[in-house]
């Protein structure tokens, strides 16, 4: 298995979310692309990026882990320069609303049903890799106690438990993987 690039690890949590942009704020995925030692259209030499893991480094692992909780936790990935210009005046952020999680949300099968059948469902669809039962209980480790309440949850009510489940996910070594 191959490590995502980095275009393949934002344009992937952007098609996994359903979320559209717009021509502007594709200029802002290729600044955060930029940034993570991958720019479009320019590799290092002729032959691309050596072994596909040219942008992986102490720096831009942990930027991956930032870009993810930006769209899954907090809703929003900043405008960067969208305008072509280095200035987001006209741009607007990348956002994830609450109505669209909770859209994303039903369509796992287990969306009511029992929270660790709707981690497994999860950790499916989100990742190339089946998880293993370490990383599952690393996952479940990471959220609120309460998910033993889950099947009792108003819609509104589960939006930050599928935030918080989606963001741990994607920080798990087989979400990284293509």
């Amino acid at each position: 298995a191959q490590i995502k690039s980095p275009y393949e690890h934002i344009i992937g949590m952007i098609r996994q979310f359903d979320l559209t942009i717009d021509r502007l704020q594709a200029g802002t995925i290729f600044y955060y692309t930029a940034n993570q030692s991958q720019q479009l259209l320019d590799p290092p030499n002729v032959k691309g990026w050596p072994g596909y893991h040219a942008w992986m480094s102490t720096t831009t692992l942990p930027l991956r882990g930032v870009l993810s909780t930006a769209i899954a936790v907090a809703g929003s990935l900043p405008a960067i320069g969208g305008d072509g210009y280095n200035s987001n005046i006209s741009n607007s952020p990348i956002q994830l609303t609450g109505d669209q999680v909770t859209a994303w949300g039903k369509q796992f099968a287990n969306y009511n049903g029992d929270f660790d059948d709707l981690l497994t469902e999860m950790a499916t669809y989100l990742c190339p890799q089946p998880i293993g039962d370490n990383a599952h209980a690393y996952v479940k480790s990471k959220l609120p106690p309460n998910t033993y309440e889950w099947q009792s949850l108003t819609d509104k009510e589960k939006i930050t438990g599928l935030r918080l489940l989606a963001n741990t996910i994607m920080k798990l070594a087989e979400y990284q993987l293509a």
